[in-house]
């Protein structure tokens, strides 16, 4: 085996023990708005895909981004969830702060909104989850304005790559919670990209 081969069989073995590469499309609105969907299938209960994602206070120690993850607060049957994560582009680091407004539609949705404004000027979605015939579809959709200053097309692929690693970590959480097998990195019959 080449060099390379073998730095490719490497770094392939990685990203599927992380649980990485799920697809994720992103549709560009312009003036800095962003929608951005992603889904992947995962062999668990419904109550094991909610567990995990509701287990807020404990989000670092799954999704590698995520610096803090705290509830600061419940009131009228929402949780505000202050969250830090650390955003990469190329070189450069950038720290991420929202307080997200959450509403839990038990077993079937969690539905959010940032409402500190300290990093996007908007930024709300949804978890959803649907039982299918071939496990649990998990589905995420943000919509995100951004105020950052850096090339869309920049913009664009670092948003993608963060978000199809933040995928694969959960669902890397998910199977670990059911003891089930790490997922292939594209099940057969799942398409390479998301429509929009």
């Amino acid at each position: 085996m080449t060099k390379i081969g073998l730095i490719l069989a490497l770094l392939s073995s990685s990203l599927v023990a992380r649980g990485a590469i799920v697809p994720v499309a992103m549709k560009d609105e312009g003036k800095g708005f962003y929608i951005v969907e992603s889904h992947f299938l995962v062999h668990a209960s419904s109550k094991e895909v909610w567990d995990a994602l509701t287990d807020y206070e404990h989000i670092p120690d799954f999704i590698s981004s995520m610096r803090v993850s705290r509830i600061v607060g419940r009131h009228d049957g929402c949780i505000f969830l202050e969250q830090e994560s650390v955003g990469r582009v190329f070189v450069f680091k950038k720290k991420i702060r929202v307080v997200l407004k959450i509403n839990e539609s038990p077993l079937r949705e969690i539905a959010f909104e940032d409402v500190s404004k300290s990093s996007f000027d908007s930024y709300k979605g949804f978890w959803r989850l649907r039982e299918t015939s071939d496990g649990i579809k998990v589905s995420y959709r943000l919509s995100v304005e951004s105020r950052f200053i850096v090339p869309r097309f920049i913009f664009r692929g670092a948003w993608k790559r963060a978000t199809s690693e933040m995928m694969g970590d959960v669902r890397g959480e998910i199977e670990r919670r059911s003891r089930v097998q790490p997922s292939n990195l594209v099940r057969e019959g799942e398409k390479e990209s998301v429509p929009l």
